[in-house]
């Protein structure tokens, strides 16, 4: 993980089992997904009325909401895989 957008749950530098047979929503949960040419991890929810919506953990972040494929395949999303775990990772060093 790089960011602290998913702390406290996912800690900048954690390591990540991630589901690669999931390459498309299975239920809601984290996903590693690639958007705009862009990694990232987000919280997908798939809500009744309003579409995807991918959520940061940490407060101050805003959400993104993907209405529909269309929309989905005009922004560029793919699901890489779901994450089924982490390991967090000590630092014994200052960057």
């Amino acid at each position: 993980m790089a960011g602290d957008e998913m702390a406290p749950q996912i800690q900048d530098g954690d390591l990540m089992f991630v589901d690669r047979a999931a390459h498309q929503l299975v239920g809601n949960g984290i996903y590693a997904l690639e958007l705009g040419g862009r990694f990232m991890v987000r919280r997908v929810e798939s809500r009744l009325g309003v579409g995807l919506v991918l959520k940061c953990e940490k407060p101050g972040y805003a959400d993104c909401v993907v209405k529909d494929a269309v929309a989905a395949k005009r922004m560029g999303l793919r699901f890489i895989g779901k994450v089924r775990g982490t390991v967090g990772v000590a630092r014994f060093w200052r960057q």
